[in-house]
């Protein structure tokens, strides 16, 4: 088990919590591995009683961050059946309510407040960590959930306690992207952690999560606030992941994260750099840095170009000069202006 944070006694994660059953040791039994599944579950979520596929080698996997008074979490294991009985609500004493979104090939069957709702693949729905709880899966379970203050939730959704296990009209596309700014936040890790940072970062998912509950009410809301910071998020992510792509190009981050490319030119307009303007610019500073470290003193010229995403060496020199004020080869020997 991998722990790269612990809860303080008030709940407040310092930093990011991870569990995996794959680096326990090869020999390490089915009881003694669900043990340590159950230590960490109940110092981090409270009391369960859990089963597994009895089919299958007991497998867990759970990570968890912070933002501000959020709390985003992502977890697969082979569970077959979980329960938060009102002994353990009790002791717990959490009343948070959290958005689950369904990330795996199967679904889950929710039961909570005398309801029963079919959690399928893809689908959003709102739990309460306040209330006696059961969940049961054929196959395992993969979910990515945020965890809000219940007052601070239904303050911004007051039929929110009438949503609670109960099936969600949400528009499609606002689930998906809820599901991905979720995984994005889970992969960044202590990032969030950085206090403006994660301002930022909690009141956009908190928008984002008002927004899919409400989706099914209103498709044009796919453009509130809470939705172009998510958008917006998912395409600075896609441009620095994909820059130095010679055929990476707006056309093709449009398309991969669903949008008009009209409508992410304008997100990006907001941020005050165009596509190609911050694409360059990040193809630039990529090639400073690899001209200035000694790791890369054997690369010729062309094949720094070529590996920070431009076609031609002509071209990257006209760029690099124009940007720092002198060529490739100058700023390499010490002669930059």
């Amino acid at each position: 088990m991998l722990l790269l944070g612990r809860c303080t006694p008030k709940g407040e994660l310092m930093t990011k919590s991870v569990f995996s059953s794959d680096q326990f040791p090869k020999d390490l039994s089915d009881p003694m591995r669900l043990r340590r599944w159950q230590e960490y579950v109940e110092e981090h979520y409270g009391g369960r009683s859990m089963s597994f596929a009895p089919v299958r080698r007991f497998f867990a996997h759970a990570e968890m961050v912070r933002a501000g008074t959020l709390r985003v979490d992502y977890c697969r294991s082979t569970l077959i059946r979980g329960v938060h009985s009102a002994r353990q609500v009790a002791t717990d004493g959490n009343d948070n309510l959290f958005a689950s979104v369904n990330i795996g090939r199967s679904s889950m069957v929710q039961r909570q407040l005398g309801r029963q709702v079919e959690h399928a693949p893809g689908s959003l729905v709102l739990l309460s960590n306040g209330e006696p709880r059961e969940v049961t899966s054929k196959a395992g379970v993969s979910w990515l959930s945020v965890y809000i203050p219940r007052q601070t939730l239904l303050a911004r959704v007051r039929r929110a306690q009438d949503l609670i296990a109960r099936r969600i009209e949400a528009d499609p596309l606002i689930v998906q992207y809820l599901g991905r700014y979720l995984r994005h936040l889970v992969d960044a890790g202590d990032t969030v952690g950085n206090p403006p940072i994660s301002e930022h970062v909690s009141s956009t998912l908190l928008d984002l999560v008002v927004t899919a509950l409400e989706s099914g009410r209103d498709g044009a809301m796919l453009h509130r606030p809470g939705m172009r910071g998510a958008h917006l998020q998912e395409a600075l992510s896609s441009i620095e992941s994909s820059y130095d792509n010679p055929a990476f190009s707006a056309p093709q981050l449009a398309a991969k994260l669903g949008l008009t490319q009209r409508y992410v030119q304008d997100l990006l307009h907001e941020t005050g750099s165009t596509f190609s303007e911050r694409v360059m610019e990040l193809r630039l500073q990529k090639a400073r840095g690899m001209l200035s470290d000694p790791h890369h003193g054997r690369l010729k010229i062309s094949d720094i170009a070529y590996a920070c995403g431009f076609n031609e060496v002509s071209y990257f020199n006209r760029c690099f000069r124009q940007r720092f004020g002198s060529t490739p080869g100058q700023f390499r020997s010490g002669g930059a202006t």
